[in-house]
Parts: structure tokens; C-alpha cells; sequence
């Protein structure tokens, strides 16, 4: 059954449920950190010092087959992060944000224009990777270490250049980032800690469902990031207007698997035994779980069953309209989401101590 006539069953039943217990949503939050959010960091950390690690033995000695393993190996650490981009909330939001990562969309092209400036100057300040947390970001993050992996085999492939350091100091760099990131949610008092205390308050949160609504919010913030920026942007109005460089990790070829990385965040999120379709069952909603939860199954599907990379699909008449459609669906289940789960769960509204003024 369609997800639409699924709620309109249950919308006037889950509007009118009881008060969720605190107990409940601390039940969802706790169990989610320990289940999903712990180890998408993790593997975040691993996987960008796996990166690392490729890039020193790259630039130690030279070749064709080591350049291809430190392709892939950045690779499975954009991947890496783009299974933990969607936990939107905690140590990731510091300071610049989830930017000191991945700084995309560059609507402007500031980063790619910094970063032919530093090509160019092989400016030395920036191999110092101990150093690049006081440099732009848009000269340190993932984007520009593909941009100076992917653009340029023969200045990679020279012993001792400076495109290959350059690499090296941003990957050490990230994995330093990564491993802070990752060690946050789990040292004695960090993040973890204040989301599985959220019940009683404290710095972070009022309460539990405070802790609750970050969860909420980032998987519908992750849906509305996939469907208006990482699809819409390249697809542009028409097939004309498509503009397959605006896609994200496009030199990678990566575009598409980004976005299945997410989705499947969002389902380990939605379908986890303690995730948000056990507490919709838990308030008398589970149509509307089982409804998300196949709509959610099915955009996967979609992503993954779209054969050539993004940047090549929005153009191409024969795979634009599976593009077109993946995107729809996305936000077809935004808005239900938005308006039946949240109201089912009375996420609807509200505030926690970290939101400002």
C-alpha cells in the first residue's frame, strides 16, 4: 500500500496518541548512538587513516598501481563519511561544521579557484598537516583531496612532488579530524554520554525527547540534502540545463554511491531495533512505520539500480528520468515524513539548549 493511503489510516489515531514517556524516546536515542552512530564514526576514522596510509606509501614510491589503491582507498573513505554525514547533530557541528569535511556544494567555486592558486605556488604551508585546521577549509577537505587526486595522473606519479604531499598533509589532516570526531561520541562525559543523560538535562539537552529530535532532524534534513542538493542541483530544470560538474564527488565517479551511503544511514536509523519505526510501533503507529519503511526500501533500490554516474545520468536521455524520479520519490517521502511521522511522535516542534536564539 501506497504510503499516502497508509497515514491517512492512522493520522487521526497518532495525533491524538498519549504523550510519548520520556523513557521512550531516551530508549530510541540511546540505542541508536550505540548502534549506528559509534560505528559510522568509527569507520569514519579508520577508513580516512587507511587513506592516509596509501597516500605515504604513494608518495614514497611512485607508480601506476599505487595511485589506483590510493583512488579506492579514498574512496571507501568518502563513503566512509557519507554513511556517518547524516548524524547531523554532536562533535561533527563544531566549529565550521560538517564543512571542515566535506565543504560542497561550492556554489562559487572558491575552493576548486583556492586550490589552483596552492597548486599552482606549491604553497609549502599547507603541507604541514598539523597545521590545516587554521587553513580555509575549502583547501583541506575531501573535495579538494579528489580534486587533486582525480584531476592530474603525471604530477601525482613524480617522487617527491608536491601534488602527492599535498594529498598526504590533507589525508592526515582528515584522519586526525576523524579520529577527534569519532573519540568524542565515545570518551568518558562526550556526547554519547550527554545523549543517554538527556532523561534528567543537561548541557546539550533539556530533556530526552530534545535528544530524539536531533535523530529526527537529521534524517529528514539527509533526505531534503539528497533531493534538492544532490539531485536537483546536477539535474537542473531540463535535460539542457543539466550540469553533471555540479554533482557531488563527481571526478570520482562517486556521486551515486554517495547517496546510497546516506540512504542506507537513514535506514540502519529508521529500522534498527531501537530505531524511529520501533517508537512510531510503540505509539499505536506501526502503518505508519511499515509505510516509511518500504518507501525508504524502495528509493534505495531506486539509487542503486541507476546504471552510469550521476553525472552522466542527468543528461543522458535513456537515465535522467530514473534521476528524475529517484528525486521525486525522495521528497514525496520528505513530506510525509515531515507531517505523520512527526506528528506521530510529536516531533513536530521544540527546541533543545544547543539551537541558539
Amino acid at each position: 500500500m501506497h504510503i499516502v493511503a497508509i497515514v491517512s489510516i492512522v493520522a487521526s489515531v497518532a495525533a491524538h496518541a498519549d504523550s510519548i514517556p520520556s523513557g521512550d524516546y531516551l530508549r530510541m536515542s540511546a540505542g541508536l548512538v550505540d548502534t549506528v552512530v559509534v560505528p559510522v564514526y568509527r569507520d569514519h576514522a579508520a577508513s580516512t587513516q587507511t587513506l592516509a596510509d596509501a597516500l605515504s606509501a604513494l608518495c614514497d614510491a611512485p607508480d601506476a598501481a599505487q595511485l589506483e589503491r590510493a583512488r579506492e582507498s579514498f574512496r571507501r573513505a568518502q563513503r566512509a563519511w557519507q554513511r556517518a554525514q547524516p548524524i547531523t547533530f554532536g562533535p561533527v557541528s563544531d566549529g565550521a561544521g560538517q564543512a571542515r569535511i566535506e565543504y560542497w556544494p561550492d556554489k562559487r567555486g572558491t575552493g576548486a579557484r583556492q586550490l589552483r592558486r596552492a597548486l599552482a605556488s606549491e604553497d609549502a604551508s599547507l603541507l604541514d598537516a598539523s597545521a590545516l585546521s587554521f587553513k580555509s577549509v575549502a583547501l583541506t577537505d575531501l573535495q579538494a583531496l579528489e580534486q587533486v587526486l582525480f584531476d592530474d595522473d603525471s604530477t601525482l606519479l613524480e617522487r617527491g612532488g608536491y601534488r602527492c604531499r599535498l594529498a598526504l598533509s590533507i589525508a592526515r589532516h582528515q584522519s586526525v579530524l576523524a579520529q577527534s570526531i569519532s573519540s568524542e561520541w565515545t570518551r568518558e562525559g562526550g556526547y554519547g554520554f550527554l545523549v543517554k543523560s538527556s532523561q534528567g538535562g543537561n548541557d546539550a539537552y533539556f530533556d530526552a525527547k530534545g535528544a530524539a529530535r536531533d535523530i529526527f532532524k537529521s534524517f529528514t534534513g539527509t533526505l531534503l540534502v539528497i533531493a534538492d542538493v544532490k539531485l536537483t542541483r546536477p539535474l537542473g530544470d531540463s535535460i539542457e540545463d543539466a550540469r553533471g560538474q555540479r554533482a557531488e564527488s563527481w571526478r570520482s565517479a562517486a556521486s551515486l554511491d554517495n547517496i546510497v551511503a546516506n540512504l542506507e544511514t537513514l535506514q540502519q536509523l529508521f529500522d534498527s531495533p531501537q530505531g524511529l519505526a520501533d517508537l512510531l510501533r510503540r505509539v499505536n503507529a506501526a502503518p505508519i512505520a511499515d509505510g516509511v519503511s518500504q518507501r525508504l526500501g524502495a528509493v534505495l533500490d531506486s539509487a542503486r539500480a541507476i546504471p552510469v554516474p550521476l553525472a552522466t545520468a542527468v543528461a543522458d536521455p535513456k537515465h535522467r528520468g530514473q534521476v528524475v524520479a529517484l528525486r521525486d520519490d525522495i521528497q514525496s517521502l520528505l513530506r510525509a515524513t515531515n507531517e505523520h511521522v512527526a506528528t506521530a511522535l510529536e516531533l513536530s516542534k521544540g527546541f533543545n539548549s544547543t539551537d541558539g536564539d
